[in-house]
Protein backbone atom coordinates (compact mmCIF):
# COMPACT_ATOMS: atom_id res chain seq x y z
CA UNK A 1 0.00 0.00 0.00
CA UNK A 2 0.89 3.53 -0.13
CA UNK A 3 0.51 6.44 1.88
CA UNK A 4 -2.16 8.52 2.22
CA UNK A 5 -2.35 11.97 1.08
CA UNK A 6 -3.14 15.26 1.96
CA UNK A 7 -4.53 16.08 5.80
CA UNK A 8 -6.43 19.38 7.17
CA UNK A 9 -2.82 20.13 8.36
CA UNK A 10 -0.94 20.08 5.45
CA UNK A 11 -2.62 19.07 1.55
CA UNK A 12 0.45 18.69 -0.82
CA UNK A 13 0.08 19.72 -4.43
CA UNK A 14 1.44 16.60 -6.12
CA UNK A 15 0.74 13.31 -5.53
CA UNK A 16 3.77 11.42 -4.42
CA UNK A 17 4.10 7.83 -3.85
CA UNK A 18 5.93 6.36 -0.76
CA UNK A 19 5.22 3.20 0.90
CA UNK A 20 2.42 3.55 4.01
CA UNK A 21 -0.10 1.52 5.63
CA UNK A 22 -2.73 0.00 5.39
CA UNK A 23 -6.60 0.45 4.42
CA UNK A 24 -7.51 1.51 7.95
CA UNK A 25 -5.98 4.70 7.12
CA UNK A 26 -8.41 5.51 4.17
CA UNK A 27 -10.39 8.70 5.40
CA UNK A 28 -14.14 9.00 5.19
CA UNK A 29 -16.58 11.61 3.03
CA UNK A 30 -19.83 12.10 2.32
CA UNK A 31 -20.89 12.29 -1.22
CA UNK A 32 -23.40 11.41 -3.49
CA UNK A 33 -25.99 9.35 -0.90
CA UNK A 34 -22.79 7.13 0.36
CA UNK A 35 -19.36 6.58 2.30
CA UNK A 36 -16.48 7.74 0.44
CA UNK A 37 -13.10 6.22 1.56
CA UNK A 38 -10.37 7.18 0.49
CA UNK A 39 -6.19 7.53 0.64
CA UNK A 40 -6.81 11.67 -0.79
CA UNK A 41 -7.91 14.02 0.99
CA UNK A 42 -10.87 16.07 -0.27
CA UNK A 43 -11.50 19.41 1.22
CA UNK A 44 -14.90 19.82 -0.67
CA UNK A 45 -16.43 16.81 0.46
CA UNK A 46 -17.81 16.60 4.58
CA UNK A 47 -15.83 13.96 6.55
CA UNK A 48 -17.66 10.74 8.38
CA UNK A 49 -16.85 8.03 10.83
CA UNK A 50 -19.10 6.06 8.93
CA UNK A 51 -16.97 3.51 7.60
CA UNK A 52 -19.66 1.42 5.86
CA UNK A 53 -18.42 2.43 2.58
CA UNK A 54 -20.03 2.52 -1.14
CA UNK A 55 -16.30 3.58 -2.33
CA UNK A 56 -12.74 2.62 -1.54
CA UNK A 57 -10.25 4.62 -3.40
CA UNK A 58 -6.11 3.43 -2.56
CA UNK A 59 -3.17 3.76 -3.81
CA UNK A 60 -0.86 0.76 -5.71
CA UNK A 61 1.85 0.85 -7.79
CA UNK A 62 1.51 0.99 -11.68
CA UNK A 63 2.83 -2.65 -12.31
CA UNK A 64 -0.75 -3.53 -10.21
CA UNK A 65 -3.20 -2.22 -13.05
CA UNK A 66 -4.69 -4.56 -15.01
CA UNK A 67 -4.21 -4.52 -18.62
CA UNK A 68 -6.36 -2.72 -21.00
CA UNK A 69 -8.91 -4.61 -22.92
CA UNK A 70 -11.86 -3.52 -24.96
CA UNK A 71 -11.38 -0.07 -25.79
CA UNK A 72 -14.64 2.34 -25.09
CA UNK A 73 -14.24 5.67 -25.88
CA UNK A 74 -11.88 9.04 -25.34
CA UNK A 75 -12.54 12.54 -24.48
CA UNK A 76 -12.18 14.48 -27.30
CA UNK A 77 -10.50 18.42 -26.50
CA UNK A 78 -9.08 17.40 -23.47
CA UNK A 79 -5.14 18.83 -22.98
CA UNK A 80 -4.35 15.86 -21.21
CA UNK A 81 -5.55 12.25 -23.04
CA UNK A 82 -8.72 10.57 -21.25
CA UNK A 83 -9.64 7.04 -22.22
CA UNK A 84 -11.61 4.15 -20.93
CA UNK A 85 -10.87 0.29 -21.25
CA UNK A 86 -12.24 -2.41 -20.23
CA UNK A 87 -10.53 -4.50 -17.71
CA UNK A 88 -11.31 -7.82 -18.90
CA UNK A 89 -14.12 -9.66 -16.80
CA UNK A 90 -13.36 -7.16 -13.69
CA UNK A 91 -14.51 -3.72 -13.79
CA UNK A 92 -12.84 -0.80 -16.56
CA UNK A 93 -9.45 0.64 -16.85
CA UNK A 94 -9.78 5.47 -16.81
CA UNK A 95 -5.91 6.29 -17.93
CA UNK A 96 -5.96 10.12 -17.35
CA UNK A 97 -2.60 11.17 -19.48
CA UNK A 98 -2.01 13.78 -16.72
CA UNK A 99 -2.98 12.00 -13.82
CA UNK A 100 -2.49 8.50 -13.90
CA UNK A 101 -4.64 5.43 -13.87
CA UNK A 102 -7.76 3.88 -12.23
CA UNK A 103 -9.09 0.72 -12.43
CA UNK A 104 -12.89 0.46 -10.96
CA UNK A 105 -14.20 -2.69 -9.35
CA UNK A 106 -16.19 -4.92 -7.72
CA UNK A 107 -19.68 -3.10 -8.99
CA UNK A 108 -18.17 0.05 -9.21
CA UNK A 109 -17.02 -0.69 -4.83
CA UNK A 110 -13.65 -0.64 -5.05
CA UNK A 111 -11.14 2.08 -6.79
CA UNK A 112 -7.58 1.53 -6.81
CA UNK A 113 -5.19 4.94 -8.34
CA UNK A 114 -2.04 4.32 -10.10
CA UNK A 115 -0.93 8.28 -9.70
CA UNK A 116 1.42 9.60 -12.61
CA UNK A 117 4.63 11.21 -11.07
CA UNK A 118 3.97 14.78 -9.77
CA UNK A 119 0.16 14.65 -10.55
CA UNK A 120 -1.67 17.56 -9.84
CA UNK A 121 -3.57 16.71 -6.75
CA UNK A 122 -6.23 19.26 -7.96
CA UNK A 123 -6.16 17.41 -11.42
CA UNK A 124 -6.60 14.49 -9.21
CA UNK A 125 -9.38 15.34 -6.82
CA UNK A 126 -11.41 16.39 -10.13
CA UNK A 127 -10.74 13.34 -12.12
CA UNK A 128 -12.30 11.34 -9.03
CA UNK A 129 -15.03 13.11 -8.62
CA UNK A 130 -15.99 13.99 -11.89
CA UNK A 131 -14.97 10.89 -13.80
CA UNK A 132 -14.23 8.06 -11.71
CA UNK A 133 -17.09 8.00 -9.02
CA UNK A 134 -19.10 8.55 -11.85
CA UNK A 135 -17.68 5.54 -13.93
CA UNK A 136 -18.59 3.71 -10.36
CA UNK A 137 -21.90 5.06 -10.14
CA UNK A 138 -22.86 3.29 -13.70
CA UNK A 139 -21.68 0.31 -12.81
CA UNK A 140 -24.41 0.44 -9.58
CA UNK A 141 -26.72 1.61 -12.15
CA UNK A 142 -27.32 5.57 -12.14
CA UNK A 143 -26.54 7.94 -14.22
CA UNK A 144 -24.54 10.88 -14.34
CA UNK A 145 -25.19 14.63 -15.76
CA UNK A 146 -23.24 17.25 -15.97
CA UNK A 147 -25.26 19.33 -14.40
CA UNK A 148 -25.64 21.35 -10.42
CA UNK A 149 -28.79 20.81 -9.06
CA UNK A 150 -31.07 22.24 -6.18
CA UNK A 151 -33.87 21.16 -4.24
CA UNK A 152 -37.81 23.03 -3.90
CA UNK A 153 -40.61 22.32 -2.14
CA UNK A 154 -41.88 20.14 -5.08
CA UNK A 155 -38.31 18.53 -5.84
CA UNK A 156 -35.17 18.80 -6.64
CA UNK A 157 -34.60 20.61 -10.02
CA UNK A 158 -31.19 19.96 -12.40
CA UNK A 159 -29.41 22.75 -14.76
CA UNK A 160 -27.91 20.98 -17.40
CA UNK A 161 -25.00 22.81 -19.55
CA UNK A 162 -21.48 22.47 -20.73
CA UNK A 163 -18.57 25.07 -18.54
CA UNK A 164 -19.62 28.04 -18.21
CA UNK A 165 -22.99 28.39 -18.82
CA UNK A 166 -23.87 29.03 -15.42
CA UNK A 167 -26.02 26.16 -13.88
CA UNK A 168 -23.77 26.48 -10.95
CA UNK A 169 -24.94 30.08 -10.40
CA UNK A 170 -28.82 29.57 -10.60
CA UNK A 171 -28.35 26.16 -8.59
CA UNK A 172 -26.40 28.90 -6.11
CA UNK A 173 -29.31 31.51 -6.66
CA UNK A 174 -31.87 29.56 -5.60
CA UNK A 175 -30.58 28.51 -2.71
CA UNK A 176 -29.87 31.50 -1.76
CA UNK A 177 -33.70 32.11 -1.53
CA UNK A 178 -36.21 29.27 -1.15
CA UNK A 179 -34.02 26.07 -1.98
CA UNK A 180 -31.77 23.80 -0.48
CA UNK A 181 -28.39 22.80 -2.38
CA UNK A 182 -27.86 19.34 -3.94
CA UNK A 183 -24.69 19.31 -6.00
CA UNK A 184 -22.51 20.94 -8.28
CA UNK A 185 -21.16 19.76 -11.53
CA UNK A 186 -22.19 16.30 -11.44
CA UNK A 187 -25.70 15.29 -10.29
CA UNK A 188 -26.10 10.77 -10.89
CA UNK A 189 -29.67 9.59 -11.01
CA UNK A 190 -31.63 6.73 -9.43
CA UNK A 191 -33.41 5.87 -12.66
CA UNK A 192 -35.67 3.09 -10.48
CA UNK A 193 -39.63 5.20 -9.56
CA UNK A 194 -39.71 7.20 -8.33
CA UNK A 195 -36.92 8.85 -9.59
CA UNK A 196 -34.61 10.57 -7.03
CA UNK A 197 -31.43 12.14 -6.94
CA UNK A 198 -28.53 12.26 -3.81
CA UNK A 199 -26.54 15.19 -2.35
CA UNK A 200 -23.14 15.56 -4.22
CA UNK A 201 -20.67 17.34 -4.54
CA UNK A 202 -21.63 20.61 -2.72
CA UNK A 203 -18.66 22.93 -2.83
CA UNK A 204 -19.74 25.52 -5.64
CA UNK A 205 -16.99 26.52 -8.21
CA UNK A 206 -17.86 29.94 -9.90
CA UNK A 207 -16.47 32.55 -12.17
CA UNK A 208 -14.97 35.86 -10.51
CA UNK A 209 -17.93 38.02 -11.55
CA UNK A 210 -20.34 35.18 -10.35
CA UNK A 211 -18.65 34.74 -6.91
CA UNK A 212 -18.43 38.61 -6.38
CA UNK A 213 -22.10 38.76 -7.02
CA UNK A 214 -23.50 35.62 -5.43
CA UNK A 215 -20.81 35.18 -1.90
CA UNK A 216 -20.35 37.03 0.78
CA UNK A 217 -16.83 38.50 1.35
CA UNK A 218 -16.15 37.17 4.27
CA UNK A 219 -16.93 33.80 2.91
CA UNK A 220 -13.46 31.43 2.24
CA UNK A 221 -12.99 30.97 -0.95
CA UNK A 222 -10.24 29.46 -2.96
CA UNK A 223 -8.94 29.27 -6.55
CA UNK A 224 -9.19 26.78 -9.06
CA UNK A 225 -7.02 25.45 -11.15
CA UNK A 226 -9.28 26.55 -14.05
CA UNK A 227 -9.64 29.96 -12.53
CA UNK A 228 -12.54 29.69 -10.83
CA UNK A 229 -13.22 31.02 -6.89
CA UNK A 230 -14.07 27.50 -4.95
CA UNK A 231 -16.69 27.79 -2.05
CA UNK A 232 -15.66 24.57 0.07
CA UNK A 233 -18.49 25.31 2.88
CA UNK A 234 -22.39 26.16 2.62
CA UNK A 235 -24.25 27.03 5.55
CA UNK A 236 -26.36 24.03 6.66
CA UNK A 237 -29.35 25.44 6.36
CA UNK A 238 -28.77 26.32 2.27
CA UNK A 239 -28.15 22.21 1.53
CA UNK A 240 -29.59 19.59 1.21
CA UNK A 241 -28.47 15.98 3.31
CA UNK A 242 -30.88 13.52 2.24
CA UNK A 243 -32.46 12.15 -1.04
CA UNK A 244 -34.51 13.91 -3.37
CA UNK A 245 -37.18 13.01 -5.74
CA UNK A 246 -36.27 14.53 -8.80
CA UNK A 247 -39.12 17.21 -10.34
CA UNK A 248 -37.29 18.79 -13.77
CA UNK A 249 -34.42 19.27 -15.55
CA UNK A 250 -33.46 22.35 -17.40
CA UNK A 251 -31.31 22.17 -20.39
CA UNK A 252 -29.47 25.88 -20.21
CA UNK A 253 -30.22 27.84 -23.10
CA UNK A 254 -28.42 31.31 -22.79
CA UNK A 255 -30.23 34.03 -24.46
CA UNK A 256 -30.26 38.35 -24.78
CA UNK A 257 -32.09 40.13 -22.19
CA UNK A 258 -35.32 41.27 -24.29
CA UNK A 259 -37.05 44.72 -24.16
CA UNK A 260 -39.83 43.31 -22.77
CA UNK A 261 -38.44 42.31 -19.89
CA UNK A 262 -38.84 38.36 -20.33
CA UNK A 263 -35.95 36.84 -18.24
CA UNK A 264 -36.42 33.01 -18.44
CA UNK A 265 -38.84 30.81 -19.86
CA UNK A 266 -38.89 27.05 -20.88
CA UNK A 267 -39.66 24.80 -23.56
CA UNK A 268 -40.84 21.25 -22.91
CA UNK A 269 -38.90 18.66 -24.99
CA UNK A 270 -40.75 15.34 -26.36
CA UNK A 271 -39.30 12.25 -24.52
CA UNK A 272 -36.98 10.53 -27.39
CA UNK A 273 -35.32 13.96 -27.70
CA UNK A 274 -34.69 14.67 -23.96
CA UNK A 275 -32.99 10.96 -23.86
CA UNK A 276 -30.61 12.38 -26.43
CA UNK A 277 -30.25 15.57 -24.55
CA UNK A 278 -29.39 13.25 -21.22
CA UNK A 279 -27.21 10.94 -23.19
CA UNK A 280 -25.22 14.20 -24.85
CA UNK A 281 -24.83 15.99 -20.53
CA UNK A 282 -23.79 12.31 -19.12
CA UNK A 283 -20.76 13.16 -17.79
CA UNK A 284 -18.59 10.21 -18.92
CA UNK A 285 -20.70 9.86 -22.08
CA UNK A 286 -18.37 10.23 -24.67
CA UNK A 287 -15.94 7.60 -22.45
CA UNK A 288 -19.14 5.01 -22.55
CA UNK A 289 -18.85 3.63 -26.20
CA UNK A 290 -18.21 0.52 -27.80
CA UNK A 291 -20.28 -2.39 -25.93
CA UNK A 292 -21.81 -0.02 -23.09
CA UNK A 293 -23.11 2.61 -24.73
CA UNK A 294 -26.52 0.72 -24.72
CA UNK A 295 -26.85 0.51 -21.41
CA UNK A 296 -26.34 4.95 -21.22
CA UNK A 297 -29.32 5.24 -23.94
CA UNK A 298 -31.36 2.82 -21.67
CA UNK A 299 -31.03 4.78 -18.94
CA UNK A 300 -31.55 7.46 -20.11
CA UNK A 301 -34.67 6.64 -21.85
CA UNK A 302 -35.55 5.40 -18.26
CA UNK A 303 -35.01 9.22 -16.83
CA UNK A 304 -36.83 11.17 -20.03
CA UNK A 305 -40.29 8.81 -19.66
CA UNK A 306 -40.64 9.74 -16.16
CA UNK A 307 -39.15 13.36 -15.44
CA UNK A 308 -39.93 16.47 -17.74
CA UNK A 309 -37.05 17.80 -19.41
CA UNK A 310 -37.11 21.26 -20.66
CA UNK A 311 -35.02 24.08 -22.54
CA UNK A 312 -34.42 26.41 -20.88
CA UNK A 313 -33.97 29.80 -22.36
CA UNK A 314 -32.64 32.26 -19.50
CA UNK A 315 -30.40 35.95 -20.25
CA UNK A 316 -27.05 35.77 -18.50
CA UNK A 317 -27.94 39.30 -16.44
CA UNK A 318 -26.52 38.75 -12.97
CA UNK A 319 -28.04 42.24 -12.31
CA UNK A 320 -31.52 40.33 -12.90
CA UNK A 321 -30.28 36.87 -11.40
CA UNK A 322 -32.82 37.11 -8.25
CA UNK A 323 -35.54 38.02 -10.37
CA UNK A 324 -34.72 34.93 -12.43
CA UNK A 325 -34.48 32.22 -10.05
CA UNK A 326 -37.16 33.33 -8.93
CA UNK A 327 -39.64 32.53 -11.74
CA UNK A 328 -38.11 29.08 -11.68
CA UNK A 329 -38.50 28.81 -7.89
CA UNK A 330 -42.43 29.48 -8.95
CA UNK A 331 -42.52 27.02 -11.58
CA UNK A 332 -41.66 23.98 -8.34
CA UNK A 333 -44.09 25.29 -5.36
CA UNK A 334 -40.95 27.70 -4.15
CA UNK A 335 -41.04 31.67 -3.62
CA UNK A 336 -43.14 33.40 -6.59
CA UNK A 337 -41.87 35.67 -9.10
CA UNK A 338 -40.34 39.26 -8.10
CA UNK A 339 -42.52 42.18 -8.23
CA UNK A 340 -41.60 44.44 -11.82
Amino acid sequence: MLKQLGSRAGRPHAVSRQHGSSRRSLQSFTVFGGTFRSAIFFPELAATDDVDSAWDLELVAAEQMPPNGEFLGVLPDQPCRVALHRAGTDGFVLTHGCTGTFHVSEGGRAIRYAPKADASLDLVRGDVLGRVLPLAMHMQGQLSLHASAAALPEGAVGFLAAKGFGKSTIALGLAQRSARFVTDDVLPIMPNAPIGVNPGVQSVRLHADSARRLIDRVAVTRAGIDGKRILDTLPRAMVTTTPVRLAALYVLTPVRARDNGLLVRRTPLPPRQAALELVRHAKIGALLGGSVAGELLLQASRIARDVPLYALHIARDLDRLSDAVSTIASWHGGVAPAAP
